[in-house]
Order: structure tokens, then C-alpha cells, then sequence
């Protein structure tokens, strides 16, 4: 008899038939033990191997000012490691057009746990990864950054 594994996937509203890798998936039940999520990939390093975005549900993973983001990298021999956990991210997540240390930025919205009024935060990847808490980081200014929403609502 197969086990159920309660992971919720997302894809880009472009890519809506798109699921992902069921390595992707079994690494997140783990990772969450059996906890649910919503995943998706891009390529983030620009290697030509799509790195995973897990975003965690449920009171383990979420507080008033959101839920953890898991940035994880392919291990060239199987499996995945964590590049990054990110705290307190709310959706939508997007991946941006730009690049910082030859990864491409993300976006998040930073709201409640006290944030008056919510705001988007450019998440640039520092070398070895992205910033942990988004709420450290300072709303945008100007035009809306270009890119892609990977995970919704």
C-alpha cells in the first residue's frame, strides 16, 4: 500500500502543468517530517540544474510574520542540501530577472509580526546564501522588479 505524502505543489502560473521531480518531493517530506508544502523549482545559479524552493506550511514552519522558505541545491551525487531557510516569507515568492553573486534574486512580501505596512523585500544571494530574515531587509523603491512568480496563494 502507498503512503500519502501531504506536499501541495505550485508551479509558475506559465508552467501551471508542471510538478515537481518526485526526488524534489521526498526531500521535502523529510525534510518537514511529512509536513505540508508548496514547491518549485528554477534555476537559480544559472548551472542548468534547477534548484528547489520548498515553502513550509503549518505551526512548526509559520508565525504571524509568515512561513520558512527552503532554498536547496541538487548534490551532483543525489540528494539535496540547504543553501538556505529563510524566516518569516509570505507569498507570492518570485524569482527576479537580476543576479547578485551570479544567483538570481528573490523576492518576498514581509507583513504582520508587527510590519506596518507589508512590503516587498529583494532577497540577494550574499555568496553563500540568501538573507535569512526578510524583514531585516529594506522595502524597494522605483519600478517593480522583472521576473517570475513561482509559488502563490
Amino acid at each position: 500500500m502507498a503512503a500519502l505524502i501531504p506536499i501541495a505543489l505550485i508551479a509558475a502560473p506559465s508552467q501551471a502543468a508542471h510538478r515537481a521531480p518526485q526526488s524534489l518531493q521526498a526531500y521535502a517530506a523529510t525534510l518537514l517530517d511529512g509536513g505540508k508544502a508548496m514547491l518549485a523549482e528554477a534555476d537559480l545559479n544559472g548551472d542548468g540544474v534547477p534548484e528547489g524552493l520548498i515553502y513550509a506550511q503549518g505551526r512548526s514552519y509559520c508565525g504571524s510574520g509568515g512561513c520558512n522558505l527552503f532554498v536547496v541545491a541538487r548534490m551532483p551525487k543525489g540528494g539535496y542540501r540547504v543553501v538556505t531557510r529563510i524566516t518569516v516569507a509570505r507569498l507570492p515568492i518570485r524569482v527576479l530577472d537580476s543576479r547578485t553573486n551570479g544567483w538570481r534574486d528573490l523576492e518576498v512580501t514581509v507583513a504582520g509580526g508587527g510590519t506596518i505596512p507589508a512590503y516587498r523585500a529583494r532577497l540577494r544571494f550574499n555568496g553563500s546564501s540568501y538573507p535569512t530574515n526578510p524583514s531585516m531587509v529594506p522595502p524597494g523603491t522605483g519600478e517593480p522588479a522583472r521576473g517570475e512568480v513561482l509559488i502563490a496563494s
